[in-house]
């Protein structure tokens, strides 16, 4: 037990040999790890690099990291095993702007007095603003921090940076980007008798329009996520072809087969929710997949032309 004077009295097993050992804290005869009373601060041994950008709702934002509880001789104490007696969060600050309340499905477990992710590294998500386009969030930086019911505090505090303000330890000394994205399709027209080349955009929000976003050459598309529906073609829908990935945020790989026949149809494309839009006049919300109205017909051409040759 803990006595008045602070003496700790435990009977240990190996290397002790069971017998009991008296404590005191310039002493390393006890067992590691047990009882708060000898707590002196949270470390932070593990932590993830910041990405160059991510969008906001893409479930793709890692977090690593291992914080214990050490006492003063280095060893962990492990009566931390919940909630209860200190609490994590994880911070996101961003030009000196507290945005921690946007980061959503973050959270590891107590193992021992080690406060870890599971067997996979804790992948989370920086929240979408519910009413509108925001950002983009510029030197964003992630940081972890604790609540102890004793007062513990953890190591080097660096987050946010402003002098005697900081409640946090930052996971990455580089900052990341966040960046509101969604994906369009343009409208087009083209001969019945000629394949027909959708142009599909990866665009973001930059504070004041969408622009393409030309950072994107590793995002997919496949034909087989992509839809027609008649509205005046008629007969059988023509045949969709074509997958790969967007080169500078675009691509035009995602073809429609020649129909020879006049006529619209309307192209659906279904995509991640962190490509969605409100592209529908009084929705409510910002979760709708993009599409398109393609029309065939012919296309006549200048009226004082009769006849026009290539001449090899």
């Amino acid at each position: 037990g803990v006595g008045g004077c602070g003496i700790f009295v435990q009977c240990n097993v190996a290397p002790f040999d069971g017998f009991g050992r008296q404590w005191s804290e310039s002493a390393n005869g006890y067992e590691p790890g047990i009882g708060f009373a000898w707590t002196q601060a949270w470390v932070l041994l593990e932590s993830a690099p910041a990405v160059a950008f991510t969008y906001m709702d893409q479930p793709e934002l890692l977090f690593d990291y291992q914080l214990e509880a050490q006492n003063s001789a280095g060893f962990v104490t492990k009566n931390y095993n919940g909630d209860d007696k200190a609490k994590v969060s994880f911070i996101a600050n961003s030009d000196g702007l507290d945005l921690s309340h946007r980061l959503k499905d973050y959270g590891g477990a107590w193992i021992n007095g080690v406060y870890r992710p599971g067997d996979m590294p804790d992948y989370g998500y920086f929240s979408r603003d519910s009413t509108g386009p925001d950002g983009p969030m510029m030197n964003t930086l992630f940081g972890i921090g604790i609540t102890d019911k004793d007062d513990v505090v953890l190591n080097d505090l660096n987050l946010p940076a402003t002098p005697d303000t900081a409640t946090a330890r930052m996971l990455s000394l580089q900052t990341s980007e966040l960046r509101y994205g969604r994906w369009t399709i343009s409208d087009g027209y083209g001969p019945i008798s000629n394949d027909f080349a959708t142009t599909m955009q990866i665009e973001y929000f930059n504070g004041t329009n969408f622009i393409k976003n030309n950072d994107v050459s590793i995002t997919e598309f496949d034909f087989v996520d992509a839809t027609l529906t008649d509205i005046s073609l008629g007969g059988i829908l023509p045949a969709l072809s074509g997958n790969g990935n967007f080169t500078n945020g675009i691509t035009q790989e995602l073809i429609i087969a020649a129909p020879n026949r006049n006529g619209e149809v309307k192209l659906d494309y279904t995509v991640d929710n962190w490509f969605k839009y409100k592209w529908v006049d009084g929705h409510v919300g910002f979760d709708q997949s993009p599409s398109a109205n393609i029309v065939f017909g012919f296309f006549y051409g200048n009226d004082r032309v009769i006849y026009r040759r290539r001449l090899n």
